[in-house]
């Protein structure tokens, strides 16, 4: 595929990055988080990126600001087009849909049959 990852360096992270989620997760959001999403982006930039993937669940909150930077791709977003393309597609013919006991369901895509725990159903 060509692709050639670009993260940004510690000190980015934690000054940064850390710091906008912290805020997000508090509650505070609003333009200092976002100002500080867009430097990481411009970080990410000046390292040679042409695109940057807010891969949390905080961060795409927070994230204007960045997208005029470079474009972003929203990892939440994509996880739901992705979600609603393969429930829109056709079912595998050995595909065995939760009965809501929390267990995991076989799927010809993931056979996790067994595993148990909290919200996990496919």
């Amino acid at each position: 595929m060509g692709v050639e990852v670009v993260q940004v360096s510690g000190r980015v992270q934690r000054e940064y990055v850390d710091g906008a989620i912290r805020a997000v997760k508090g509650g505070a959001g609003g333009e200092l988080a976002e100002g500080w999403i867009a430097s990481a982006a411009e970080a990410l930039r000046d390292q040679g990126a042409q695109v940057v993937i807010a891969a949390c669940t905080e961060i795409p909150l927070v994230s204007r600001a960045a997208a005029r930077v470079l474009p972003l791709v929203d990892s939440t977003e994509a996880l739901v087009d992705a979600t609603l393309s393969r429930l829109s597609g056709p079912e595998p013919e050995d595909f065995v849909p939760g009965d809501g006991d929390g267990r995991l369901s076989s799927s010809a895509r993931t056979n996790l049959a067994g595993c148990e725990g909290p919200n996990l159903r496919r």
